[in-house]
């Protein structure tokens, strides 16, 4: 099923459904997550990538305006910064409660986590960005996370989906498709540091009279996928 939605007919389920909140929201769909896809869609992704999530950006948006197939507006600006504060924050922090509602749930796995990284940084007090390549464990922790709790809902329409349930045939999870989150690499990173270090530094537990097994995994409707009820923990500092 995956690679038919995200291989061979990730054209087909691209684009994005046109629903009052979400054009309110994104300026009438002139931002990112919730443009169709189509040429502006490109081009606006384009732009975001050299000049927003590249190392090598220019120091101003306002030389790329003479190349592109549409007339910049303030509210294409906006629409796009919109973006970047709502996803940077939200669905990071999304992530990071899943990750530890799950560890806490599995004891054993926590445990080789936290080992994982008290391990490579012995005790010089912090996990930094250079520390994280070699922290294997927790690396396959966090991809883990992304496959059980994906904190981005599938925003397709309907009738998209019973196009390709129709044609449906196998199940492969080897390719992404178009709309694949354009800050991604970033939003794992920053992912990877916090998780690194609530993990390095602090030893956790359930409070008083709860279990482990008290964790539920219920979501909450939204753009971001959230944990519908809070994560209660105890942190205990490592020593």
């Amino acid at each position: 099923m995956a690679e038919q939605f995200l291989k061979n007919h990730d054209l087909e389920v691209s684009s994005r459904p046109t629903l009052l909140g979400q054009q309110r929201l994104s300026c009438n769909g002139l931002d990112i997550r919730f443009s169709p896809y189509n040429e502006y869609w490109r081009e606006i992704r384009k732009i975001s990538a050299i000049h927003l999530f590249s190392l090598k950006r220019v120091s101003s948006f306002s030389s790329k305006q003479h190349s592109l197939s549409f007339d910049l507006t303030y509210n294409h600006i906006k629409a796009v910064v919109m973006d970047l504060f709502l996803v940077g924050t939200s669905t990071g922090a999304a992530t990071v409660i899943w990750a530890m509602a799950e560890l806490v749930k599995n004891p054993r796995t926590m445990n080789k986590a936290q080992a994982d990284g008290r391990n490579w940084c012995g005790k010089k007090g912090f996990v930094e960005e250079d520390d994280i390549h070699k922290l294997s464990y927790l690396n396959a922790v966090i991809k883990n996370k992304f496959r059980t709790h994906p904190v981005g809902p599938l925003l397709y329409q309907e009738k998209q989906l019973k196009l390709l349930l129709q044609r449906v045939t196998r199940f492969k999870t080897r390719h992404w498709c178009y709309r694949i989150c354009l800050g991604l690499s970033i939003s794992v990173a920053n992912v990877e540091i916090i998780l690194a270090n609530l993990l390095y530094k602090f030893d956790w537990e359930m409070p008083t009279g709860m279990k482990n097994e008290d964790i539920d995994t219920e979501m909450s409707p939204g753009l971001t996928q959230h944990k519908k009820n809070p994560l209660y923990l105890v942190a205990k500092n490592y020593e």
